[in-house]
């Protein structure tokens, strides 16, 4: 699958590449042919560029020069004196003296120069003032400063103060995981408390529940075979509501309960308790505060099951006799069929075994058939999710406030509704592809090839476009997600079987992910349709801008704290605004998503506070605003042929905020990430285990794995996970070639521990990118 991301937009920076000079800049180039012309052609920052020469000038080999203006439309350079030297290079400091009026200029600000003039950026004295200001100005030690400069001049960024301050910031500035979690303390969400308070309504269930045990308990000594007590002590360890338990005891055992005040105070009692838990539940923040689920019936499941099975035997079974024996014997003796439904499948039953001894066995089916079509509707939609009708549960519901109850549930149903809608769509669209492609690749084998190719590469963009942008998508379990990523790397991998010609296996990919699709559901996950409530609740009445930016961010943390899967961590991307300024400006050209779900963002809410409330929000908003501003610059898409990317992300671990950094990296093609060629990094910080550092390469989907550590024993601790780790990243598409433990930190006898702490929180970076060994 290929992820389609351009964080950075384009309003950060004048020019993708600079490429032009500027009468009195100092430029370092490798002198490649003179002309007897007065000419040269030489070679600066990747490319040949045709120069008039003045004076004299190396006859190859690499020089410093000065532009002293332009010619015919070619550069004008003479050499610069003295020539530059490979270890010493007087010229270049005469130079930077000259541009910083004749002043001599600090090591600091030469060294930050000369890493400009080795990647080939002009150095003229608008950039040395950048620089001083840049050097002077920001945190940290000198060494960090100078390598937030190597990582801006890599991306080949405008060398001004502004940028350099937000990558330095990004590099190492405060942490994210940090401001985050100072914002949700101020709005009252901090997550330790959120957690306590969570369990409350559990808490007020649990304590009423004991009281109604109490009360069977009693009564079944005096009743010990009463069906009724037995029932309700069932249904009271299933977690069904209190208040119908209540009424039930009420209603078959009034006398006793008006005889003892204790057990009538105690049903009483369990029923306030409910009452207040429901109240509870309104109070918390939605997405924290988990309703209790009546469970499902088992037995129940169990006959709508059952009616599947005789559907199916009336379709295939040639035997029809075994059929109705089946039916009498599976359906019928069950006491969750209604009366109604009973009575009409052994009429039906009857009749077809009447038909049947006269010859007419399509007339038995065809009765049979209908009949138990009719039951299998009437009782699917109670115990089945995912149809357009899907409805709230009823603790969930009761949760809302009286107000805008019956406005929020018709909201959630038609969402839910229409992304049905557009799951089936796609469902179809895939299916009715694959289906073309199977029969065209088993009848005409190699002749297939060239209508087959487009064909997959269709699906395949269908396919990636559903899981990373339907809405669908948003709503839907982890098991659905998993399955339709795994579907897309074997298309991948049936795409690449058809390039070599092996269209039998590739027809045998293609059969399995056909009958996978044909076989998956929509079915909409209770934590997601919570979220959606909580959304719902915050656009009718929305409070501060502080109070949405942190409601968003603790939201789509705790999606991805609940459900981990890959569309929740690029949701979570874009909740941060790593994706901000690239949404809104296609949302302009294609009329897009409405202004309200592109501005829920964190970064737009940050631009709103640094605007509107400024400090009165009692956040630095402008910090956090500058490292989500500095990751974008530092993931911009450069001209390197790779594309790498940084990203410092905040999630959940016990209760409280941290964060991890993550390093991309993988062959540049149109802004697109190849997930199946690429190297990632991630950084974590626990208090536990230290810094751990976790790195993949995949190759061809062969993904290897090195976990990095410093804590004795930790390979022993970690091993128990390895399976778990392997089984997972199976079940999306990729093999696991090998899963090492090496050590996270090199020994440095020179480096200080804060230096070395300071420098393991990101990987070297290089010409050809990141260097992940630590």
């Amino acid at each position: 699958m290929q992820v389609n991301i351009d964080p950075a937009g384009k309003s950060y920076s004048k020019s993708d590449v600079p490429t032009a000079v500027q009468k009195g800049d100092l430029l370092q180039v490798t002198i490649k042919e003179k002309h007897v012309n007065g000419e040269a052609t030489v070679h600066f920052r990747g490319r040949e560029l045709k120069v008039k020469v003045e004076g004299d000038l190396p006859s190859s080999g690499k020089t410093s020069v000065e532009v002293t203006g332009s010619k015919d439309g070619m550069p004008v350079i003479k050499q610069a004196e003295p020539p530059v030297k490979q270890a010493v290079k007087p010229s270049s400091e005469q130079q930077l003296t000259a541009l910083n009026g004749g002043k001599p200029v600090s090591s600091d600000i030469k060294a930050a120069a000369q890493i400009l003039l080795d990647k080939g950026i002009p150095v003229n004295k608008q950039v040395l003032q950048e620089l001083t200001s840049f050097i002077s100005k920001s945190s940290g030690d000198v060494s960090l400063k100078l390598y937030s400069v190597t990582a801006a001049a890599q991306k080949q960024l405008d060398m001004t103060s502004t940028q350099l301050h937000l990558v330095h910031n990004a590099l190492h500035g405060k942490t994210v995981g940090e401001e985050v979690g100072k914002l949700l303390q101020k709005e009252g969400l901090d997550p330790a408390l959120q957690s306590k308070l969570s369990n409350a309504p559990k808490q007020l269930y649990d304590a009423g529940a004991g009281k109604l045990a109490e009360v069977l308990q009693t009564l079944s000594k005096k009743f010990p075979d009463h069906p009724v007590i037995k029932q309700l002590t069932e249904a009271l360890k299933n977690g069904s509501s209190l208040k119908q338990i209540a009424d039930t005891l009420q209603a078959q055992f009034s006398s006793e309960l008006t005889a003892s005040s204790s057990l009538s105070k105690k049903v009483s009692d369990a029923v306030k308790l409910e009452a207040l838990m429901v109240s509870k539940m309104a109070s918390l923040s939605l997405h924290q505060s988990a309703p209790i689920q009546n469970p499902s019936d088992p037995e129940q499941d169990g006959l709508v099951d059952a009616l599947q099975k005789a559907i199916r035997l009336v379709q295939k079974n040639p035997d029809m006799h075994a059929v109705l024996k089946e039916i009498q014997q599976s359906i019928l003796p069950s006491e969750h069929l209604p009366e109604n439904l009973s009575a009409s499948i052994k009429q039906a039953v009857d009749h077809a075994s009447a038909a049947l001894d006269k010859g007419r066995e399509l007339s038995a089916r065809q009765e049979v058939m209908q009949v138990l079509q009719q039951a299998h509707t009437q009782l699917k939609p109670q115990h089945t999710a995912g149809d357009e009708g899907y409805q709230l549960s009823e603790q969930l519901a009761a949760s809302l406030p009286a107000q805008s109850k019956d406005f929020i549930v018709t909201r959630i149903s038609e969402k839910l509704s229409q992304a049905a809608i557009d799951f089936k769509q796609i469902k179809r669209d895939i299916t009715r592809n694959l289906q073309q492609m199977d029969q065209l690749l088993l009848q005409q084998q190699r002749r297939a090839v060239p209508q087959v190719k487009p064909m997959l590469e269709n699906t395949i963009k269908m396919l990636d476009q559903a899981i990373l942008k339907s809405d669908f998508m948003l709503y839907t379990d982890m098991a659905t997600e998993k399955k339709l990523l795994k579907g897309s790397s074997q298309l991948a991998e049936a795409a690449r079987l058809v390039a070599k010609g092996q269209t039998a296996e590739a027809a045998k990919v293609v059969s399995e992910v056909k009958f996978m699709m044909e076989k998956i559901n929509f079915k909409p996950a209770d934590v997601r349709v919570q979220h959606m409530v909580s959304t719902e609740l915050l656009q009718l009445d929305p409070p501060s801008i502080s109070k949405q930016a942190a409601t968003s961010v603790s939201h789509s943390m705790n999606m991805v704290h609940q459900e981990p899967t890959g569309r929740q961590l690029f949701e979570h991307v874009r909740g941060m605004g790593l994706t901000h300024e690239h949404e809104q400006s296609h949302a302009l050209l294609t009329k897009g998503k409405p202004q309200e779900e592109l501005s829920a963002s964190l970064k737009s809410m940050l631009l709103k506070m640094v605007h509107e409330e400024g400090e009165k929000s009692g956040v630095k908003s402008d910090s956090m605003l500058n490292q989500i501003t500095g990751q974008q610059l530092l993931s911009k898409t450069d001209a390197s042929g790779l594309q790498s990317m940084v990203m410092t992300l905040p999630y959940l671990l016990e209760n409280k905020v941290e964060e991890f950094k993550v390093f991309l990296q993988s062959k540049s093609g149109e802004q697109k990430v190849d997930w199946e060629n690429c190297s990632l990094y991630f950084l974590f910080e626990t208090k536990k285990l230290g810094e751990v550092g976790i790195a993949l390469t995949a190759n061809e989907r062969m993904l290897s794995i090195k976990v990095k550590n410093d804590l004795p024993g930790f390979e022993e601790k970690m091993k128990p996970l390895t399976a778990l780790a392997k089984s997972r990243l199976e079940d999306i598409g990729y093999e696991i070639g090998s899963i090492q433990f090496t050590k996270l930190l090199k020994e440095s006898v020179s480096a200080t521990p804060q230096e070395e702490k300071e420098r393991s929180a990101i990987p070297a970076m290089s010409e050809k990118g990141f260097d992940f060994s630590i």
